[in-house]
C-alpha cells in the first residue's frame, strides 16, 4: 500500500506547530472475503436393514430337501408332510423336543438339524441291557451309529433310555413330544 502524504509546514509564528497533510492517493480498503456458499452435509445413507431370518417353515423345507436324508425317508414325505406338520405343531428352534420311538430316524433327520443350534432333541431308547442281541437292541445300536455318523448335521441328540418305570422325563421338561 502506498500512501503519499505531504506533511509540511511548520511556522514559527506564535510558537504553534501546524501540520498540514494532503492525501494524494486513496488506498482502497481491502474487500471482505466473500463466503463460499456452504454445502450442507449430505445425510448419511441409512444402513441396509438386516434381512429377516427365515421362518421355521422355510428352515424345515430346506432340511426336508437336504442331502443328509436318505431316499427312503424322502419317499415318505408326500404322505407325512413333515415340514407342514411340524410348522403346524408350532416347532421353534429354541425348543426341547422329545421323540418317542425314533425307529431309524425319519423325524430325527428333520428335527435334529432344526434344533441343533438353539434347541435340543431328546430321543427315547429302550433299555437293551437284558437282551443285547435282540432285534430291538440291534435297532438301538443302528440308530446310535446313525447319530454318530451324522453328528455334524444332526448336532448333539440326547438319548433317554426308558427303564421299566416308563418315565420319559421330568414334568414340564420338554416343549413338544413327537412319535
Amino acid at each position: 500500500i502506498c500512501v503519499i502524504a505531504t506533511c509540511a509546514v511548520v511556522s514559527a509564528c506564535g510558537g504553534k506547530l501546524e501540520v498540514k497533510a494532503e492525501l494524494k492517493t486513496q488506498v482502497p480498503l481491502p474487500e471482505e472475503p466473500k463466503e463460499e456458499p456452504k454445502e450442507e452435509p449430505k445425510p448419511e445413507p441409512e444402513p441396509e436393514p438386516e434381512p429377516e431370518p427365515p421362518s421355521m417353515a422355510e428352515i424345515l423345507e430346506g432340511i426336508v430337501d437336504g442331502q443328509h436324508r436318505p431316499a427312503e425317508d424322502k419317499a415318505r414325505d408326500p404322505y407325512r408332510h413333515p415340514a407342514e406338520t411340524l410348522a403346524f405343531f408350532g416347532l421353534e428352534g429354541e425348543m426341547t423336543v422329545l421323540e418317542i420311538a425314533p425307529g431309524q430316524g425319519w423325524y430325527t433327520r428333520i428335527l435334529a438339524p432344526a434344533l441343533k443350534d438353539n434347541g435340543q432333541l431328546i430321543a427315547t431308547s429302550i433299555d437293551t441291557t437284558e437282551d443285547p442281541e435282540s432285534d430291538a437292541a440291534k435297532a438301538v445300536t443302528a440308530y446310535s451309529t446313525m447319530l454318530e455318523e451324522n453328528k455334524e448335521t444332526l448336532g448333539n441328540v440326547k438319548i433317554h433310555v426308558v427303564k421299566k418305570d416308563n418315565v420319559l422325563g421330568e414334568p414340564n421338561s420338554v416343549d413338544m413330544v413327537v412319535s
